[in-house]
């Protein structure tokens, strides 16, 4: 049976997922589609671009810079303020796994880890640093700010069952690994030049996941 809904004489049916901007937001915050859809769509413009570099013998490096400047964009656009599970990060560096293989095709120096290639900036390491950095933009904000009226945010009443996995969570999680308490990186975030450094002092480390480093 369809619910309906009627606001000042229009009736309305209640959508179970919706595209905006392009990003799915759904009734349970999952990411999955949003992530799954950027990743098919990098693969789609790595494939476009693939023909021109063969036929142009890009060198190496210049494939390399192409990966960062065109086809990675495509996957963390608007990602930064979303909440990445364990499941989606490995999507997210599977994706970029085949990807820059497809790019670089055997170029490079043969089994080359890819931090080492893109010098630590992979794309989950791209998405915790955007993430902080748009923290930071948050704490910015002045305290009537929408920004930070939607980050101070508290539900009065939350879902039964395993709570959800948000945006702050995803924060959080980062801010502890990186060995660096909420009041520190608040510091660190409001401060431009400050996070820079920390930044590529996060880029210098491997990656967060308990999995071996993947090579192409």
């Amino acid at each position: 049976m369809v619910n309906f809904y009627s606001l000042d004489g229009i009736t309305t049916t209640p959508a179970k997922e919706i595209r905006y901007l392009g990003t799915y937001i759904t009734a349970t915050l999952n990411r999955n589609n949003t992530v799954h859809a950027r990743c098919k769509q990098a693969l789609k413009n790595a494939k476009i671009l693939k023909k021109l570099i063969e036929e142009s013998r890009m060198e190496w490096q210049t494939r390399r810079l192409l990966y960062k400047m065109v086809i990675e964009p495509t996957m963390i656009y608007g990602l930064k303020c979303a909440a990445i599970t364990k499941a989606n990060r490995a999507k997210l560096r599977r994706y970029e796994r085949i990807i820059l293989r497809d790019l670089l095709n055997n170029t490079g120096p043969h089994h080359t880890k890819i931090h080492e290639i893109l010098n630590g900036k992979t794309v989950t390491k791209r998405i915790k640093c955007l993430r902080m950095c748009y923290y930071g933009h948050i704490l910015r904000r002045p305290t009537p700010h929408l920004l930070n009226a939607a980050y101070q945010y508290q539900a009065i009443k939350l879902k039964v069952g395993r709570p959800i996995f948000t945006w702050i969570d995803s924060l959080t999680q980062d801010m502890k690994y990186y060995n660096k308490n909420p009041t520190e990186w608040a510091d660190i975030a409001i401060n431009k030049t400050e996070f820079i450094k920390a930044a590529q002092e996060i880029y210098e480390l491997a990656e967060t996941d308990s999995e071996p480093e993947e090579e192409l």
